[in-house]
């Protein structure tokens, strides 16, 4: 009986791959606007940090493929951004738009929150940017990951903006055993 579930387990690792978190690829980013509503950032993010963990630990795998699973915001506006101010805007990655916002409360993100859970109606993920990411993801390995440029541009309900924005992709990297 030993045997066989040895011979089991060994047949189930050498045709399925093996599955791995991938590090957070995160995009971070501070707003500064005093005397207007309106704001605008970008970043270059590398979307190599999904593999940074295995690429520092030295791990010989052989990676089939990676996936993103979710995407989070994070915002502290605890640094002088007025209690009650909401947001309206977009977050775009390479041209794509991947989220926008519609008079959002910034107090919502105090947290981390899921781009894809319903926790506000003025809160939505777009298609373009969703695809757009899953197709970087897809050619992997045979194209290496590039950068990305992520672009935020909005408005806000305050003329008096201070905070700091976390955009993070969260992945998984499946191997082949």
């Amino acid at each position: 009986m030993g045997l066989f579930l040895l011979l089991f387990y060994a047949c189930e690792f050498a045709t399925n791959p093996l599955l791995f978190d991938g590090s957070v690829v995160a995009a971070r980013y501070r707003v500064d606007v005093t005397d207007q509503s309106t704001f605008s950032q970008s970043i270059v993010v590398d979307l190599n940090e999904a593999l940074e963990g295995f690429q520092e630990n030295k791990q010989e795998i052989d990676v089939d493929s990676i996936k993103f699973y979710n995407i989070t915001i994070l915002i502290d506006s605890t640094a002088g951004t007025p209690s009650g101010t909401t947001i309206t805007g977009t977050i775009i990655v390479d041209g794509d738009t991947l989220v926008t916002l519609t008079n959002v409360p910034l107090d919502i993100f105090l947290t981390e929150q899921s781009i894809f859970k319903n926790i506000h109606p003025g809160l939505k993920f777009n298609n373009a940017g969703i695809e757009k990411l899953k197709q970087i993801f897809k050619k992997y390995p045979v194209e290496p990951l590039p950068t990305v440029k992520i672009y935020t541009e909005g408005y806000a309900s305050s003329n008096e903006l201070h905070f700091t924005v976390q955009l993070k992709l969260y992945t998984q990297v499946y191997s082949n055993p």
